[in-house]
């Protein structure tokens, strides 16, 4: 796998966890504990869990780690 998508891969575990954690009502910190356990965590994005959301749907048409991850976690 190269560079490019390993950050892709890392994006979408970030923007799926801001998801969550704004849906669930929980700290991301938690939530990427809980989610991605041996991965270290991310900072938080800097814009809202819905632009997350909005990154998330248009990353999914195009890329299958994306959609996967989505339709995991159950992100419409």
């Amino acid at each position: 796998m190269n560079t490019l998508q390993k950050e892709l891969q890392q994006a979408v575990l970030v923007y799926v966890c801001h998801v969550k954690s704004a849906e669930l009502a929980v700290d991301f910190g938690d939530c990427w504990k809980a989610m991605f356990p041996r991965r270290p965590q991310p900072s938080v994005p800097e814009w809202s869990a819905d632009k997350s959301k909005d990154l998330l749907i248009g990353m999914r048409s195009v890329n299958d780690f994306a959609d996967g991850m989505c339709k995991k976690y159950e992100i419409q």
